[in-house]
């Protein structure tokens, strides 16, 4: 159980809502990391000085992306960081990615590798292990469901099937798929075996009816198009 900070000093009083109201004059660019950590964990650590808790994880987990995609028990190995916390830090990447796809849901037509690659990006947001999503469309390439098709014991491409893919397919009405995973390493270049399940998986949906359309591999901010590079 992760040990309870001091009490706030009462040199702080009135310190949380100066802080607040500099997040809601100015937005975050206003506030430095240890800041922004410093007012989130104002709601789940009551009547403490979260700045020295907020600067001890900075220093231990080195940057506030780091923070945010520790392990929960990373997170609890802190003194003063209880079960509480840790789930609010971790519960921000994932609520971002769900903004971010919402609004990603706005494109209705896929029907170029830009558009795709704007479509797709999102739900990859705070991922740190390999996960795959399918991108199901009509004929004529409008988006019927974008839908994770990897579980959380089988994340990876290459336990993914033809079978399934045909299934969800088959249960939201499309024609085509364009299929996307993560490389959480920073690489976006594909692996052969990426290059090897790609081919597989396009030519037993083909014997279905179905076409895989694209395969996109992602690392943060950047992808590889399979259809781009002359791949499928």
């Amino acid at each position: 159980m992760a040990r309870e900070q001091p009490p706030e000093n009462p040199a702080h009083s009135g310190h949380r809502d100066r802080l607040k109201q500099s997040f809601l004059r100015h937005g975050p660019d206003g506030l430095y990391d240890h800041q922004l950590l410093e007012l989130l964990l104002f709601y789940c650590v009551p009547r403490r000085d979260t700045n020295e808790l907020a600067h001890q994880l900075i220093v231990r987990f080195g940057t506030l992306t780091g923070v945010l995609d520790a392990d929960v028990n990373e997170l609890m190995s802190i003194p003063g960081i209880g079960e509480h916390a840790a789930t609010l830090l971790k519960f921000i990447p994932h609520i971002a990615r769900r903004y971010r796809t919402a609004r990603a849901g706005s494109i209705a037509v896929v029907d170029s590798v830009e558009k795709a690659g704007r479509y797709l990006l999102d739900y990859f947001f705070g991922y740190t292990v390999e996960v795959v999503y399918a991108l199901f469309l009509s004929a004529d390439q409008h988006v019927r469901q974008c839908a994770r098709v990897s579980g959380n014991d089988e994340p990876e491409l290459v336990h993914i099937t033809p079978r399934r893919l045909v299934h969800m397919a088959l249960d939201c009405g499309a024609d085509k798929i364009i299929l996307a995973h993560n490389h959480p390493g920073g690489n976006a270049m594909p692996s052969p075996q990426d290059r090897a399940v790609t081919e597989k998986l396009a030519l037993a949906l083909d014997a279905v009816g179905i076409k895989l359309v694209d395969h996109l591999v992602i690392a943060g901010d950047d992808f590889v198009s399979f259809l781009d590079s002359g791949w499928i």
